[in-house]
C-alpha cells in the first residue's frame, strides 16, 4: 500500500493535470466563440480569461481564497 505522501503526491499530479487540460479546453473555446481569426484584443482576453482560471485553481489548491470578480 502507498504511503500517504505518495497519496498526496499522485493526487497533486492528476490536479494539475485537469487543470491543463480544462484550461486547454477554455482556451479552444474561447477560440471557436471568438472565430478563427481573432483580433489582438480577443486573443489578449483570451489568455487574460485563461491566466486568471489557472491563478484561481492554484490558490485553490494552496488553500487560500479566490479573488472577488471585479467589473
Amino acid at each position: 500500500m502507498a504511503d500517504r505522501i505518495e497519496l498526496f503526491e499522485r493526487r497533486n499530479r492528476l490536479r494539475i493535470v485537469a487543470l491543463v487540460v480544462l484550461a486547454t479546453l477554455n482556451y479552444i473555446v474561447a477560440v471557436v466563440m471568438v472565430g478563427p481569426t481573432p483580433s489582438r484584443a480577443a486573443q489578449r482576453l483570451a489568455r487574460e480569461l485563461l491566466l486568471d482560471e489557472r491563478i484561481d485553481h492554484l490558490r485553490e489548491l494552496a488553500g487560500e481564497a479566490t479573488r472577488s470578480v471585479t467589473q
